[in-house]
Parts: structure tokens; C-alpha cells; sequence
């Protein structure tokens, strides 16, 4: 017997997004149910970035919270388009960037 099945948490899944553990009646019920807490998650960072647009749009002005608003939405994916050859330079050895270590 494995520590999960010690603490009563049994892994097989009844759907496939929902994990099971057995309650102290001995009946299986869902642990979580992982979509409600990525809607929450969402929400959450969607109020932030709201709050944040228009406390700019007093503080500073409106172009300047619209722009930093613009450049947090995007910014994952000009991460992504920069960095996305870093992993394999990394396995082949590769420390430095090829066109600053020749500068």
C-alpha cells in the first residue's frame, strides 16, 4: 500500500479532469474540479489588470494606461517569440549569445 492509499487520496480519475479522495464516510468524491479554478484565476487577473488600466488613466493619463495594458497582454508572446531557440542552444552547449560573444 502506497502513502496515497494511506492518505486517502486514490489518483484514478472519474473523468478526465477530475482527481477523487475518499471522504471520512468512505465515499469517493471529487478533490477539485481544476476549470472553476482557472476561471477563477482568469478573473482574477483580468480585475487586476482593469484595476490597474484605470488607476493609471487617473494617476498618469488614458494612453499611458492603454499602452501598459497592451504591453502585459502581449508580453508572453514577444517572450515566446524571443526565447524559443534557448532551450535547444542550451542542450547543444551553447552559454553566450553568438553576436555579443564576437563583439
Amino acid at each position: 500500500m502506497g502513502l496515497a492509499n494511506k492518505c486517502g487520496i486514490d489518483h484514478t480519475r472519474q473523468r478526465s479532469d477530475t482527481f477523487m479522495i475518499r471522504d471520512t464516510s468512505g465515499q469517493d468524491r471529487p478533490l477539485a474540479r481544476p476549470h472553476g479554478r482557472r476561471r477563477l484565476w482568469l478573473a482574477l487577473g483580468g480585475a487586476g489588470l482593469l484595476f490597474r488600466t484605470v488607476q493609471l488613466f487617473f494617476v498618469r493619463d488614458v494612453p499611458t494606461g492603454l499602452i501598459w495594458a497592451t504591453k502585459i497582454i502581449t508580453d508572453p508572446f514577444n517572450d515566446f517569440k524571443q526565447y524559443r531557440h534557448a532551450p535547444v542552444r542550451l542542450l547543444k552547449g551553447e552559454r553566450l549569445d553568438a553576436n555579443i560573444a564576437t563583439r
